[in-house]
């Protein structure tokens, strides 16, 4: 649920974000998986902003040893939102980033 950001203001930051991940992903991200992203990174932003604690991802230590690259990827195309926003995204979150790209075929992750 999102209570407090204002979109408004950083969707320049979150359409480059999208446009970002397709160019570097080759398109992967759906329509509804985009909507779904916006909304989860807008989450994840107020939440940041607000200094809430931030849900961890349980497959993130098995993505950050297997993908490890594509997730510095994640960060490279989070970096102009963060300055605008002043924040930083964790590995948590730039996991689930991954996780949403539909187009990206994650292995078999283990529980």
């Amino acid at each position: 649920e999102i209570k407090s950001f204002d979109a408004s203001a950083a969707k320049p930051f979150l359409i480059g974000l999208i446009n970002a991940l397709n160019e570097n992903f080759d398109d992967s991200l759906s329509f509804d998986a985009a909507v779904g992203l916006l909304f989860h990174v807008c989450s994840a932003a107020e939440k940041s902003m607000n200094q809430e604690p931030i849900s961890r991802f349980k497959y993130t230590k098995q993505i950050m040893k297997n993908y490890s690259r594509e997730i510095s990827i994640i960060g490279k195309c989070l970096e102009p939102l963060e300055a605008q926003l002043n924040i930083k995204f964790s590995e948590d979150e730039r996991c689930a980033i991954l996780y949403f790209l539909e187009g990206f075929q994650i292995e078999e992750l283990q529980e």
